[in-house]
C-alpha cells in the first residue's frame, strides 16, 4: 500500500545483476566442463548451472511482485481483508523453505532438510489450492474480479519462489 516506483527501479536493475551474474556464472561452468572431470565434480558442476537458473528465476519473479504491487497500489486495488491473512500464512511458508538452502549454499544438503523441504512445498501447493478456492468464493460472493486476478497473479509468482526453492534444494543434495 506504499508508492513503489523507485523500489521497483532498484529491483529491476538487481534483476538485470542477476540476469548477468547467470550469463557469466554459467559460462564460467560450462568452460569448466570442458575439463576432464570426475563423475562427482560434473554432477556438481551440472547441480551448480540449476542453482544459478533457479536463483535468476526467483530474481525475475521478485521484480514481477514489485510490479504487481506498484500496479496494486497505483490503481488503489484492495485486496479482500481476509486475502491479506492468507496471503501472510503463504509467504510464511516459502520464507521457510527458502531458509533451507540459504544457509546451507556452499554445501551438501542434508536428507532430512530435503524431506523438510518436499514437506513445505506440499504444504505451498495445498495452501495455494485453498487460497484459490478463496478467490472463487469471493468472487461468486460479488468480489472484486480485478483485485482478485491480482492477487491470483501474485500467488502465482510467490508459488514460482517456492518451486524454484524446491529445485534448489534438490541440487544441493547432490552437490559434493
Amino acid at each position: 500500500d506504499k508508492k513503489m516506483d523507485s523500489k521497483v527501479t532498484k529491483i529491476k536493475e538487481l534483476e538485470d545483476l542477476t540476469d548477468q551474474m547467470q550469463i557469466e556464472i554459467t559460462g564460467y561452468l560450462v568452460s569448466l566442463a570442458k575439463e576432464n572431470l570426475t563423475e562427482q565434480n560434473a554432477k556438481n558442476l551440472h547441480a551448480m548451472i540449476r542453482i544459478v537458473n533457479e536463483l535468476e528465476s526467483i530474481g525475475d519473479s521478485c521484480y514481477k511482485l514489485s510490479l504487481i504491487a506498484q500496479k496494486k497500489y497505483n490503481k488503489k486495488m484492495k485486496f479482500h481483508e481476509k486475502a491479506a491473512y492468507e496471503f501472510d500464512d503463504f509467504v510464511e511458508l516459502i520464507t521457510e523453505l527458502m531458509g533451507i538452502y540459504k544457509e546451507k549454499m556452499d554445501e551438501h544438503l542434508e536428507r532430512r532438510l530435503l524431506e523438510l523441504a518436499y514437506k513445505l512445498e506440499n504444504r505451498i501447493n495445498n495452501l495455494r489450492d485453498n487460497l484459490k478456492k478463496s478467490v472463487q468464493y469471493r468472487l461468486q460472493a460479488e468480489g472484486n474480479v480485478k483485485s482478485e486476478l491480482l492477487y491470483l497473479d501474485l500467488l502465482k509468482h510467490l508459488e514460482h519462489i517456492g518451486d524454484n526453492s524446491l529445485n534448489i534444494a534438490q541440487a544441493l543434495r547432490q552437490v559434493y
